[in-house]
């Protein structure tokens, strides 16, 4: 509209007015009335209500510590304090699914000797639990595997250098591939023990005595293999690509590879096909967040990582 025209608007509009108060009429009674109407544009716009998160005070390596002071950090009851964050559609299209990503780092990055491999998006725990007491898990943990085994690991016939550590704060789950290459392909087998090590648990230190996870290749994305699996008491996904580098633990990442396929342990902070209606405008759901820093983490200030809302 120019502004000519908005002036010829604004015109029309006051001459209606002095029309209507023109009409003598008594009092209460409707003298006319006025249509309105608005054509809302198409737009999928989701809001997350805090822009920063951020751990800053007695962060020790091997704890859950509470957040910075903030008025969304919230006590649940678990010892220590989360964020409570809501997700709020704020466009004008329903969404039908909501999910989380993390960023992780490219690299392992424990015995770097420094904190520039870190990545703390790689510590991040959610829950969607009523209140926040219960039901965290990461979003997508990436654990790297390392040159070799320690000398205690009793591994039988998992290569060296295809072992690692599913880190949980102060507990850590051994694991191994059975393979040194194409852990993508059908058949590849992921040991994982039983019980959390620590340095006052030994835990489950012999891999050989444990029922292997099997993986299945990825239909969507066949350089990777993919599994459900339970490490302690938590249910995830795990991703392993063909060169059996990493194992990616995952939950609420439905991006990454077997999050789509059937029986799949991952699940969505929002779906309209469980939930039964979809993600109208103007509604919200609130997440949980906690921070699980393993041991062994690099003293200092780490960079920066992300957590990011995605929607279709």
């Amino acid at each position: 509209m120019t502004l000519k025209n908005f002036k010829f608007f604004s015109l029309l509009l006051t001459f209606g007015i002095l029309a209507i108060l023109a009409i003598p009429v008594a009092a209460g009674t409707e003298a006319g009335n006025s249509t309105v109407g608005a054509t809302i544009q198409s737009q999928t716009w989701v809001d997350l209500s805090r822009s920063s998160m951020s751990w800053t005070t007695t962060v020790d390596p091997g704890s859950k510590p509470s957040c910075d002071t903030a008025s969304d950090c919230i006590d649940t009851g678990l010892g220590h304090n989360v964020y409570g964050l809501e997700i709020e559609n704020i466009g004008s299209e329903n969404v039908s699914k909501i999910w989380v990503n993390t960023t992780m780092p490219s690299s392992n990055p424990f015995a770097s000797g420094g904190t520039s491999s870190y990545d703390p998006g790689n510590f991040i725990a959610v829950s969607t639990t009523s209140g926040g007491a219960s039901g965290y898990y990461f979003v997508n943990r990436v654990e790297f595997t390392q040159s070799r085994a320690p000398v205690y690991l009793i591994k039988g016939s998992i290569p060296d250098d295809r072992t690692g550590r599913f880190r949980d704060a102060n507990s850590e789950y051994f694991w191994g591939l059975n393979k040194s290459s194409g852990c993508n392909e059908t058949g590849t087998q992921l040991y994982i023990g039983d019980s959390y090590h620590n340095s006052d648990n030994t835990g489950d230190i012999d891999l050989t005595d444990n029922t292997p996870w099997t993986l299945t290749t990825d239909s969507g994305d066949n350089t990777y293999g993919w599994a459900n699996i339970t490490v302690g008491s938590e249910e995830y996904n795990v991703a392993v690509p063909s060169d059996c580098s990493k194992v990616i633990f995952y939950k609420w990442n439905m991006d990454l590879p077997g999050a789509s396929e059937t029986g799949t342990h991952a699940t969505y902070i929002f779906d309209n096909e469980t939930e039964g209606h979809d993600f109208a405008p103007g509604n919200y759901t609130p997440i949980y967040v906690e921070a699980r820093i393993p041991y062994g983490v690099y003293v200092g200030a780490l960079p920066t990582g992300y957590l990011r809302v995605i929607v279709s």
